[in-house]
């Protein structure tokens, strides 16, 4: 049977996981915002879109794995990881053909990708860190968090189909 320690122990590495989560989904302004020091570049909107998916996809598989959705969420997340992948393999095929577009500046107009692409990015980062939160940090207050973040996944995935619009060709 687990001691004090070894709960006292779990619940600190539990945090430990949550907040290194939140500051890698914090870093998406930081690589943002790197990326586009010389202005919006090709190599810049490569950058931003590559670091969103490694920030969000294994903290999605790792999730699932480990039991935090409810089972009909599993189809969602699985079609979410994939179209994730499908998402980067289009960067790296377009960026490596000289066709990724770099992100329009803040006085034009946006691809609908690409505020797909935002949308989507910060849907998957409220409803991981909703799961988090409500299964993992302070699972006695959170249950009505596990349903903000079933609704934030559903939207992330119907968002990651739309952001493959333009990229697709």
């Amino acid at each position: 049977a687990p001691n004090d320690s070894d709960c006292l122990r779990n619940i600190a590495r539990q945090a430990y996981e949550f907040w290194l989560f939140v500051a890698a989904a914090l870093s998406d302004i930081l690589d943002g915002w790197i990326a586009r020091v010389d202005g919006p570049t090709k190599w810049g909107a490569f950058l931003d879109s590559t670091s969103d998916k490694v920030i969000t996809v294994p903290t999605l598989v790792a999730l699932v794995l480990n039991g935090y959705f409810p089972n009909w969420l599993y189809a969602p997340a699985f079609v979410l990881v994939v179209l994730e992948t499908f998402n980067l393999r289009a960067n790296i095929v377009n960026y490596s053909r000289g066709r990724l577009d770099p992100p329009r500046p803040t006085s034009g107009r946006k691809r609908f990708s690409t505020v797909a692409g935002q949308v989507k990015f910060w849907a998957i980062c409220l409803g991981e860190s909703s799961f988090m939160v409500a299964y993992i940090v302070a699972p006695e207050s959170g249950f009505g968090l596990s349903y903000f973040g079933e609704f934030a996944i559903c939207i992330a995935t119907l968002f990651a189909g739309l952001s493959l619009r333009d990229k697709i060709a």
